[in-house]
């Protein structure tokens, strides 16, 4: 998942330049991430700017590559959906080169102070539930949905224009299967924390919290662990239940009443 920038050492930088695919020139590092660092270059051949994501020792980009290449097979990169360009082995680590964006819906909130106008947060919302239903389509689950994977193609030329990336968590649908731990903790379904059946219907789950966060400013489940999200989830959904319930109870006491 992407990351707000850090910056590396002179060192790290020295290792990125020969981690870099051939025939591209590093221009800056964008992000760390838990898989590794993601870096912007230039394609010498075309001049055309990209960014590279590479991976380290511990994890390989075998898997989100093999997704995103049956993604651009079905043409996806035209519903909101990160490009993928190529994919080139380096000392025998998979490098994947991308289509270059701006910044994480994240960073973007944390530099606004969170203040999102409401025509806008329609305009992403849309745009994020045209990548799940265009997934939905091709029978897969993105299973990592946060405002860190949603990116800004560019917040200067194409305001609020965003893209879903980072599928190294997605999966087909046939393979959705109860018991699987996926999403992160703050935007993870209820039948993810039970190990029930699921389906696509868990990333719609966690686009509704990330709206959360965008309209209020805050996560809507601030938690670390399944059990204090469950127990937030209970609390929120429970009492609003009974909100529900002892209003329709006034209700009809009421009618009742007037009946007499």
């Amino acid at each position: 998942m992407y990351r707000s920038a850090s910056w590396p050492s002179s060192s790290s930088e020295t290792r990125l330049h020969h981690q870099l695919p051939r025939g591209h020139t590093y221009l800056d590092t964008l992000r760390h991430v838990s898989f590794g660092t993601v870096v912007m270059c230039k394609r010498r051949d075309a001049g055309q700017i990209v960014d590279v994501k590479t991976s380290d020792h511990h994890q390989d980009l075998h898997q989100e590559a093999s997704m995103l290449r049956h993604l651009m097979l079905h043409n996806l990169d035209k519903c909101n959906i990160i490009t993928l360009y190529d994919e080139i082995f380096i000392s025998n680590r998979m490098s994947l080169v991308v289509e270059k964006l701006d910044i994480s819906l994240h960073d973007y909130l944390l530099e606004t102070q969170g203040l999102v106008l409401l025509e806008d947060i329609r305009t992403v919302i849309q745009q994020m539930a045209t990548a799940l239903a265009a997934l939905k389509r091709v029978g897969v689950i993105h299973g990592d949905v946060t405002t860190d994977n949603i990116m800004m193609v560019d917040r200067v030329r194409q305001p609020f224009r965003v893209k879903l990336i980072d599928f190294s968590q997605a999966m087909f649908s046939s393979q959705a299967k109860p018991g699987r731990i996926l999403q992160t903790p703050q935007y993870r379904a209820a039948e993810i924390m039970l190990g029930l059946p699921f389906c696509e219907a868990v990333d719609i789950w966690a686009l509704g919290c990330v709206m959360g966060i965008m309209m209020f400013g805050f996560e809507l489940f601030p938690t670390t662990t399944d059990y204090d999200a469950h127990q937030v989830h209970w609390t929120i959904l429970y009492q609003r239940e009974q909100h529900h319930e002892d209003n329709s109870f006034n209700r009809r006491n009421r009618l009742d009443s007037l009946s007499l």
